[in-house]
């Protein structure tokens, strides 16, 4: 009879288990937009897939502004006062105060890093401020680590759990176009080619199989260059040897989008975009 019950009691549990787990929106979803109306005082955050149907939507009060940082959204309509949004279970999450400066990142203990007069200041819970070297070329948040490039091409790496220097790397001018992350690895995006940051390092680099005549960007593996005066978009991989490079066909990154026409319905009613981004 015992061991009855333990069947029934375990059968129970997994599948209470099973109905517990949230539902995955994060990959249902690829694209994020914010249309605010300063007359109705409202927004609307909008979740779409590549084709711009609306799978999800959450209601707010007007939002001027909008912060993308990992899988979180940071919205509000001064650059102080912001709510989070949480991009995997597309809920609102707390309030936050930002004291002084734009918004670069934001950390579960409360501190945060801004951009404030040239420089990366970190501000602790308590209200502390401490600045960073160098003055913000560009920056990435990667495997724990804030990355940061100062407009005399040094590379700094600092530890996003207590935002101590753990590396700083002379970059030679030639080198540097941004900073991008591809399968959870950041590397130096240059016109030579794709350079590994590893273990404070920087290591090999994985040159181009192919010769661009313009690199226009990079957003994470994606690389948009210029080839015989047409714009072509490639997604990057690597192997252990080598740099791969997939043609995307995506009509939407070649297409010049055009916002009153993409939300036609929401622009008639006052609606106007202020935030749209990939995922």
């Amino acid at each position: 009879m015992k061991k009855i019950f333990l069947v029934i009691l375990i059968t129970f549990l997994i599948l209470f288990s099973f109905g517990c787990q949230k539902e995955d929106k994060y990959s249902k979803y690829t694209r994020i937009a914010i249309l605010s109306n300063k007359e109705t005082n409202d927004s609307k955050i909008m979740f779409m897939d590549n084709d711009h149907k609306i799978i999800y939507q959450l209601e707010a009060q007007f939002i001027d502004e909008a912060i993308h940082i990992g899988d979180k959204l940071y919205i509000g309509k001064d650059k102080n006062n912001y709510q989070t949004i949480d991009c995997v279970t597309i809920e609102f999450k707390d309030d936050i105060y930002v004291k002084e400066g734009m918004l670069l990142h934001y950390s579960e203990n409360d501190s945060y890093i801004v951009y404030l007069n040239g420089k990366c200041n970190v501000i602790d819970k308590e209200g502390n401020k401490k600045e960073l070297e160098g003055y913000l070329l560009t920056y990435l948040i990667s495997n724990d680590c804030f990355y940061m490039v100062d407009y005399s091409n040094f590379l700094y790496c600092y530890n996003l759990s207590d935002y101590t220097l753990k590396s700083k790397i002379q970059l030679f001018n030639s080198e540097f176009f941004s900073l991008t992350e591809v399968n959870g690895k950041c590397y130096i995006v240059s016109s030579k080619g794709f350079t590994l940051i590893e273990e404070k390092e920087v290591t090999e680099t994985f040159v181009y199989p192919y010769d661009f005549n313009e690199i226009l960007n990079v957003t994470k593996d994606l690389i948009f260059v210029r080839e015989n005066n047409e714009q072509v978009v490639y997604r990057v991989s690597f192997d252990e040897h080598k740099m791969k490079l997939e043609p995307v066909y995506e009509e939407v990154y070649y297409i010049n989008i055009e916002f009153n026409e993409l939300f036609e319905d929401y622009y008639k009613l006052g609606y106007k975009v202020v935030y749209y981004g990939e995922k």
